[in-house]
């Protein structure tokens, strides 16, 4: 077989890498994003999934997990009870990192694994596996 076609047929050491490399760090962004959501008790925060296709990782949540991270949001003409913020004011709400601060803490590390992490070890090891398979 050429290298060509092995690349074009999808059974290269390097794409069962890079597809390992993303499947172990969806299982992880997951557990990490459902252990920061610990609070929240609607189903709807939930909705949170991951997915891998050979070499492209998908993400797909609600877009307010994007924002529940901002410390600070636009209160505009907020009155509760007592309190009343006047027009253009910042009411700090608490913030909980079930976003950003996991996706860009996984990203750093995937980048790495994937720049690095592909030793001559690792190639013995998925060429075993491979030869396994067959």
């Amino acid at each position: 077989m050429s290298l060509i076609s092995e690349r074009n047929s999808g059974n290269s050491i390097e794409e069962r890498f890079i597809e390992q490399v993303l499947r172990e760090q969806a299982a992880s962004i997951l557990k990490d994003t459902r252990r920061e959501m610990r609070g929240f008790s609607q189903a709807k925060w939930r909705n949170v999934n991951m997915s891998v296709d050979k070499n492209s990782l998908t993400y797909t949540h609600l877009a307010v997990h994007r924002y529940i991270d901002m410390t600070t949001r636009k209160a505009g003409n907020y009155s509760a009870a007592t309190r009343k913020l006047k027009l253009n004011r910042e009411k700090k709400k608490k913030n909980y990192p079930i976003h950003n601060k996991i996706i860009f803490g996984h990203k750093r590390f995937i980048i790495k694994q994937l720049s690095f992490g592909f030793t001559d070890e690792v190639k013995a090891q998925f060429r075993k596996l491979q030869e396994d398979a067959e």
